[in-house]
């Protein structure tokens, strides 16, 4: 019987074996990204391990076997495959990251960094406590 590894701690067993019947009608090796979120790394980085992908399907390796060496979901592969059947290499391309636009622009957020490292006095407040903390400090009393 095959039990996953993941599962292995929360199943009771005795030497090796279960002591409750699990029927397994499918199996999906472990991913190690959670579900729903943005991989990790540049969309450079991201856009090359699509291609290599698509250069090993093209070459003749399996999905499955696709996405186990480069440690991504099936499923993944498959959607590259269909992208580049579709677009060609430009299906593969890096994509934008989602979510809200910054509001400050690069040189505002090192601006921003200077001037908070200077401190607050240096920037015209009469003490080092921020606005944040007087006000906490105020509201307890």
């Amino acid at each position: 019987m095959i039990v996953c590894e993941r599962l292995r701690g929360l199943l009771p067993m005795k030497s090796g074996r279960l002591l409750i019947p699990v029927k397994v009608t499918s199996y999906r090796p472990f991913m190690p990204m959670s579900l729903g979120m943005r991989p990790h790394g540049t969309p450079q980085y991201l856009q090359q391990r699509r291609v290599r992908a698509v250069a090993m399907i093209q070459a003749g390796h399996g999905t499955t076997d696709v996405a186990r060496r480069l440690k991504v979901d099936p499923r993944s592969v498959r959607r590259w495959k269909a992208d580049y059947r579709r677009r060609g290499a430009s299906g593969l391309g890096a994509r934008p990251a989602s979510g809200r636009p910054p509001k400050l622009s690069h040189k505002e957020r090192r601006t921003l960094g200077k001037l908070l490292l200077k401190g607050a006095k240096a920037n015209g407040y009469r003490t080092e406590l921020s606005r944040f903390h007087r006000d906490a400090r105020a509201s307890r009393s």
